[in-house]
């Protein structure tokens, strides 16, 4: 599972979880990083960490769908803002889930 998110206490916190319950993780601390990671290793699963109108995420997000390779690489966005209705159907277009963080961690 490669978890994309630029805080680190979020993507420890991710990992942890997910290798307590035997999931194996690599974290990716920026989204250059994680498509890079992408483009030359296969994981099962991308967990995405999406910011306030961040438009470096959707555009990764197009490059995933973009790519024949990794098309069909499953995406759960991971956002601790509100999505709103324009965002949610962008978000659908590309993920398989996205998941509101309800804890404030700043």
């Amino acid at each position: 599972l490669l978890i994309i998110e630029e805080n680190i206490k979020h993507a420890a916190a991710l990992s942890d979880y997910f290798n307590q319950n035997k999931i194996d993780t690599e974290i990716a601390l920026s989204k250059e990083d994680g498509l890079n990671l992408l483009k030359t290793a296969k994981f099962d699963g991308v967990i995405l960490d999406i910011t306030d109108t961040e438009q470096t995420a959707f555009t990764m997000l197009d490059q995933i769908k973009q790519n024949k390779n990794l098309e069909k690489q499953p995406v759960i966005i991971y956002t601790g803002n509100t999505i709103t209705t324009e965002d949610e159907n962008r978000i659908n277009k590309y993920a398989t889930t996205s998941i509101v963080k309800k804890a404030n961690t700043y």
